[in-house]
Protein backbone atom coordinates (compact mmCIF):
# COMPACT_ATOMS: atom_id res chain seq x y z
CA UNK A 1 0.00 0.00 0.00
CA UNK A 2 1.34 3.36 -0.87
CA UNK A 3 0.75 7.00 1.40
CA UNK A 4 -1.13 8.81 -0.73
CA UNK A 5 0.13 11.96 0.47
CA UNK A 6 3.08 10.86 -0.06
CA UNK A 7 2.69 10.24 -3.90
CA UNK A 8 0.30 13.61 -4.22
CA UNK A 9 2.82 15.16 -2.30
CA UNK A 10 6.16 13.89 -2.06
CA UNK A 11 7.89 17.62 -1.60
CA UNK A 12 6.12 17.62 1.96
CA UNK A 13 8.03 14.15 3.39
CA UNK A 14 10.44 15.42 5.84
CA UNK A 15 14.01 14.04 5.18
CA UNK A 16 16.31 16.71 7.12
CA UNK A 17 18.09 13.97 9.24
CA UNK A 18 20.38 11.92 6.46
CA UNK A 19 21.41 8.95 8.65
CA UNK A 20 17.80 8.40 9.98
CA UNK A 21 15.11 5.92 9.62
CA UNK A 22 13.21 8.37 8.29
CA UNK A 23 15.12 10.44 6.20
CA UNK A 24 16.30 6.75 4.54
CA UNK A 25 12.02 6.01 4.19
CA UNK A 26 11.58 9.74 3.05
CA UNK A 27 13.93 9.09 0.11
CA UNK A 28 12.79 5.65 -0.59
CA UNK A 29 9.31 6.90 -0.68
CA UNK A 30 10.55 9.70 -3.56
CA UNK A 31 11.97 7.28 -5.45
CA UNK A 32 9.02 5.00 -5.58
CA UNK A 33 6.51 7.61 -6.56
CA UNK A 34 9.56 8.90 -9.14
CA UNK A 35 9.40 5.60 -10.93
CA UNK A 36 5.45 4.93 -10.74
CA UNK A 37 4.86 8.17 -12.37
CA UNK A 38 7.76 6.96 -15.48
CA UNK A 39 6.41 3.28 -15.34
CA UNK A 40 4.62 3.71 -18.29
CA UNK A 41 7.96 4.31 -20.24
CA UNK A 42 11.29 2.48 -20.36
CA UNK A 43 12.53 5.40 -22.34
CA UNK A 44 10.97 8.06 -19.86
CA UNK A 45 12.48 6.35 -17.22
CA UNK A 46 16.02 5.75 -18.94
CA UNK A 47 16.23 9.75 -19.53
CA UNK A 48 15.43 10.19 -16.25
CA UNK A 49 17.89 7.87 -14.58
CA UNK A 50 20.51 9.19 -16.81
CA UNK A 51 19.47 12.96 -16.13
CA UNK A 52 19.40 11.89 -12.41
CA UNK A 53 22.95 10.42 -12.88
CA UNK A 54 22.90 7.44 -12.03
CA UNK A 55 23.19 5.50 -14.93
CA UNK A 56 26.86 5.55 -16.36
CA UNK A 57 27.52 5.43 -20.31
CA UNK A 58 29.01 2.33 -19.55
CA UNK A 59 25.64 0.93 -19.29
CA UNK A 60 24.19 3.48 -22.17
CA UNK A 61 27.09 1.51 -24.34
CA UNK A 62 26.29 -1.65 -23.34
CA UNK A 63 22.36 -1.46 -23.96
CA UNK A 64 22.92 0.53 -27.51
CA UNK A 65 25.79 -2.64 -28.67
CA UNK A 66 23.16 -4.97 -27.24
CA UNK A 67 20.36 -3.74 -29.36
CA UNK A 68 22.70 -3.45 -32.65
CA UNK A 69 23.74 -7.03 -32.26
CA UNK A 70 20.05 -8.29 -31.58
CA UNK A 71 19.52 -6.74 -35.19
CA UNK A 72 22.22 -7.86 -36.99
CA UNK A 73 21.92 -11.01 -35.82
CA UNK A 74 17.68 -11.36 -37.05
CA UNK A 75 19.01 -10.00 -39.77
CA UNK A 76 21.51 -12.61 -40.56
CA UNK A 77 18.78 -15.39 -39.46
CA UNK A 78 16.41 -14.06 -42.13
CA UNK A 79 19.07 -14.24 -44.82
CA UNK A 80 21.06 -17.73 -43.68
CA UNK A 81 18.25 -19.77 -45.32
CA UNK A 82 19.41 -19.77 -49.02
CA UNK A 83 16.53 -21.15 -51.56
CA UNK A 84 16.55 -24.62 -52.83
CA UNK A 85 18.16 -23.84 -56.42
CA UNK A 86 20.91 -21.69 -54.85
CA UNK A 87 21.86 -24.87 -52.23
CA UNK A 88 21.98 -26.77 -55.63
CA UNK A 89 24.00 -24.81 -57.56
CA UNK A 90 26.34 -24.58 -54.28
CA UNK A 91 26.80 -28.54 -54.09
CA UNK A 92 27.35 -28.98 -57.74
CA UNK A 93 30.20 -26.07 -57.33
CA UNK A 94 31.20 -28.32 -54.43
CA UNK A 95 31.18 -32.06 -55.67
CA UNK A 96 32.90 -30.49 -58.62
CA UNK A 97 36.21 -29.34 -56.98
CA UNK A 98 36.24 -32.30 -54.66
CA UNK A 99 36.18 -33.93 -58.16
CA UNK A 100 39.11 -32.01 -59.61
CA UNK A 101 41.37 -32.04 -56.43
CA UNK A 102 41.02 -35.96 -55.68
CA UNK A 103 41.88 -36.56 -59.00
CA UNK A 104 45.21 -34.28 -58.91
CA UNK A 105 46.51 -33.75 -55.15
CA UNK A 106 47.71 -36.90 -53.36
CA UNK A 107 50.21 -35.36 -50.77
CA UNK A 108 48.62 -32.21 -49.21
CA UNK A 109 45.57 -32.45 -47.38
CA UNK A 110 44.88 -28.67 -46.71
CA UNK A 111 43.12 -27.62 -50.09
CA UNK A 112 40.49 -29.67 -49.10
CA UNK A 113 40.30 -28.66 -45.76
CA UNK A 114 39.79 -25.06 -47.19
CA UNK A 115 37.47 -25.95 -49.96
CA UNK A 116 35.29 -27.71 -46.87
CA UNK A 117 35.47 -24.55 -45.11
CA UNK A 118 34.45 -22.68 -48.19
CA UNK A 119 31.07 -24.87 -49.11
CA UNK A 120 29.88 -25.52 -45.29
CA UNK A 121 27.30 -25.39 -44.54
CA UNK A 122 24.79 -26.46 -47.43
CA UNK A 123 21.66 -25.33 -46.58
CA UNK A 124 17.85 -26.18 -47.46
CA UNK A 125 18.44 -28.05 -50.56
CA UNK A 126 16.10 -31.21 -51.46
CA UNK A 127 17.42 -34.23 -50.01
CA UNK A 128 16.84 -36.72 -52.73
CA UNK A 129 18.12 -34.38 -55.52
CA UNK A 130 21.48 -33.64 -53.23
CA UNK A 131 22.34 -36.75 -53.08
CA UNK A 132 21.10 -37.83 -56.39
CA UNK A 133 23.26 -35.29 -57.36
CA UNK A 134 26.45 -36.78 -55.20
CA UNK A 135 25.70 -39.90 -56.82
CA UNK A 136 26.91 -38.33 -60.32
CA UNK A 137 30.37 -37.95 -59.29
CA UNK A 138 33.16 -40.55 -60.17
CA UNK A 139 34.65 -40.93 -56.75
CA UNK A 140 31.53 -41.08 -54.80
CA UNK A 141 31.19 -43.98 -52.08
CA UNK A 142 27.84 -45.73 -51.03
CA UNK A 143 25.93 -42.98 -48.92
CA UNK A 144 24.77 -44.64 -45.47
CA UNK A 145 21.94 -43.46 -44.23
CA UNK A 146 21.26 -43.28 -40.51
CA UNK A 147 17.34 -43.98 -38.96
CA UNK A 148 17.57 -42.86 -35.98
CA UNK A 149 19.14 -38.91 -36.68
CA UNK A 150 17.89 -39.53 -40.18
CA UNK A 151 20.87 -37.77 -41.68
CA UNK A 152 23.26 -39.00 -44.43
CA UNK A 153 26.98 -39.63 -44.43
CA UNK A 154 28.58 -38.38 -48.18
CA UNK A 155 31.96 -39.86 -48.73
CA UNK A 156 33.67 -39.21 -51.69
CA UNK A 157 37.33 -41.37 -51.83
CA UNK A 158 40.27 -41.27 -53.84
CA UNK A 159 43.18 -44.02 -53.26
CA UNK A 160 44.76 -41.36 -51.18
CA UNK A 161 42.21 -38.73 -49.62
CA UNK A 162 38.75 -38.59 -48.39
CA UNK A 163 36.12 -35.94 -48.00
CA UNK A 164 33.02 -36.55 -46.63
CA UNK A 165 29.94 -34.80 -44.78
CA UNK A 166 26.73 -35.44 -42.96
CA UNK A 167 23.38 -33.75 -44.44
CA UNK A 168 21.09 -33.84 -41.79
CA UNK A 169 17.34 -34.05 -43.16
CA UNK A 170 15.17 -32.80 -40.95
CA UNK A 171 17.16 -29.78 -40.24
CA UNK A 172 18.04 -29.34 -44.37
CA UNK A 173 21.75 -28.86 -43.52
CA UNK A 174 25.32 -30.59 -43.58
CA UNK A 175 27.38 -30.72 -40.92
CA UNK A 176 31.10 -32.43 -39.98
CA UNK A 177 32.56 -31.68 -43.23
CA UNK A 178 35.91 -33.56 -42.76
CA UNK A 179 38.81 -34.62 -44.94
CA UNK A 180 41.21 -37.12 -44.04
CA UNK A 181 43.97 -39.59 -45.46
CA UNK A 182 42.34 -42.64 -46.69
CA UNK A 183 43.61 -46.12 -44.09
CA UNK A 184 46.12 -48.12 -46.23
Amino acid sequence: MVCRICTKYPEKIDDQSQGSARGVLARSIRSFVDFNRLADSPASWLAFKMADGKVTTSLLRSITFSLVASLQLMAQASTARADHASCMEKAKSYFSEIGQLLSKEKNWIMPFVELNERYSPLEDCDTDLLLQEATQWRYIQPIIYNPHAKAYLVRFWSDDVTVEFAYDSRKKKSRAHSAGWVNK
